[in-house]
């Protein structure tokens, strides 16, 4: 039966298994990277998270990519919401900006993360950001971005 099974991810973003609904015996309480928490659904509309997709009668081409974003309500996986909640919080231990800048940096990291029509001038802002602050802190940023832009941001940013 073609369609999409059901995913269990860890708090942090570990896939358990892409398949949990399929094969429940793949099933874990929690994370064995990482020893946290793990879902089957998003915790904000309570959707469960899609998981591998089915295709009557092939076999292989496995591969599976964790969700950033829930198709159901659009809030951020804990996963990247912790994510976001790291930078923003690094965000605020910048001595060399105002509290406004602050706050544009932040929103601008946001635009990237979602990958909005904001995003080249979100590029352009986050940029010059990085070039004023120390290099600690844009380091510290710059670790947890890789982890949540994809490929292409990754490349014109990092």
């Amino acid at each position: 039966m073609d369609g999409y099974d059901l995913a269990q991810i860890c708090l942090n973003g570990h896939v358990i298994t892409s398949m949990a609904g399929s094969s429940p015996s793949f099933r874990k309480d929690y994370c064995k990277e990482c020893g946290s928490k793990t879902i089957t659904q998003c915790q904000e509309c309570n959707k469960p998270i899609k998981g591998y997709y089915h295709v009557s009668g092939v076999i292989g081409g496995y591969h599976y990519d964790v969700p950033r974003f829930c198709d159901s309500c659009g809030n951020p996986f804990p996963w990247i919401k912790t994510k976001i909640d790291t930078d923003k919080e690094l965000v605020l231990l910048i001595d060399s900006i105002s509290t406004e800048e602050k706050q544009d940096f932040q929103e601008s990291i946001v635009e990237l993360v979602k990958e909005t029509t904001k995003v080249p001038i979100a590029k352009v802002k986050v940029k010059r950001y990085f070039s004023k602050i120390d290099s600690d802190i844009s380091d510290g940023i710059k670790d947890v971005l890789k982890d949540t832009l994809s490929e292409r941001l990754k490349k014109e940013i990092l």
